[in-house]
């Protein structure tokens, strides 16, 4: 914890128990969306809370951290600022430490506040908490204070049908520029094609770029498209650098699905149009 460094802290007896919890306690973001939660302090009568730590951990299959901003808190009462930290983690980690404290020789805060608002990015569906642990809270004079917590909950459903009608999904089969086409210039390759969703709900599209070289088979996946309903301006574009492995036999496979599924991308998709290409000198 980033509070290790700090003086230790005697823990007391107090007349109130502070409590920190996620607000909302509840939060129901969309895929692929960035949301943000505040890490909040309830509770504190007679007892000056001068420094916090705690550590915030999640389901790093579903939520991606993104920043945090401290809070209000303690910069409010406090004449000569705060230093506020968080820890150096992995971008993949699933867990943050933060710390702050107030600057100089003063009274804490008491009453309610927000202590830090931290941002996260959706990277899947389902359910998963947004945990505290390890919570420190130390008064002016280094009484450690003993709290309670509650973790907040992240709701990511979809409304969408599970098992859609894939003739609603319209891909224009004739390859030319308007449609399915392939771009070589020197050494860049690169396939453009566009999907029609006359569907009533958004679609998600990926391309697989696969082939058999001289050296071996190579596989290529796009990155997701998002196709709102009778959307028909969106473009899916992929280039890949031609080298002496990509000379053979290619295709270009278009995955579609409804109910974005993560890591399990490919196992719930379904085939919608395939294109065969060859390279060569």
């Amino acid at each position: 914890m980033l509070l290790g460094l700090m003086p230790l802290a005697i823990p007391v007896a107090v007349a109130s128990t502070p409590h920190v919890y996620i607000d909302p306690a509840v939060s129901t973001p969309e895929v692929w969306t960035q949301f943000t939660v505040d890490i909040k302090i309830a509770g504190v009568i007679d007892n000056d809370i001068y420094t916090w730590g705690l550590r915030l951990s999640w389901d790093a299959i579903m939520l991606k951290y993104v920043s945090v901003a401290e809070g209000p808190y303690l910069a409010e009462v406090a004449p000569e600022g705060t230093f506020f930290i968080e820890g150096e983690l992995p971008p993949a980690a699933n867990y943050k430490d933060f710390a702050c404290s107030i600057l100089g020789p003063y009274a804490g805060a008491s009453g309610d506040g927000t202590l830090a608002t931290v941002t996260f990015e959706v990277l899947d569906i389902g359910t998963t908490t947004i945990h505290i642990s390890e919570v420190q809270l130390i008064d002016s004079g280094l009484h450690l204070k003993p709290y309670t917590t509650t973790d907040g909950v992240v709701n990511v459903h979809t409304d969408w049908i599970a098992n859609p009608d894939f003739t609603a999904i319209l891909v224009e089969k004739r390859v030319d520029c308007r449609t399915w086409s392939i771009s070589i210039k020197g050494t860049l390759i690169t396939f453009y094609g566009k999907v029609k969703n006359l569907a009533w709900v958004p679609l998600y599209v990926k391309v697989r770029f696969a082939g058999t070289t001289p050296i071996g088979k190579r596989t290529y996946d796009t990155a997701i498209a998002n196709i709102q309903p009778n959307d028909v301006s969106g473009f899916l574009t992929y280039g890949q650098g031609v080298t002496m492995g990509m000379r053979g036999k290619w295709t270009f496979t278009v995955y579609a699905m409804y109910s974005y599924g993560g890591s399990r991308w490919f196992a719930n998709t379904r085939k919608v149009e395939t294109l065969t290409f060859r390279v060569i000198d």
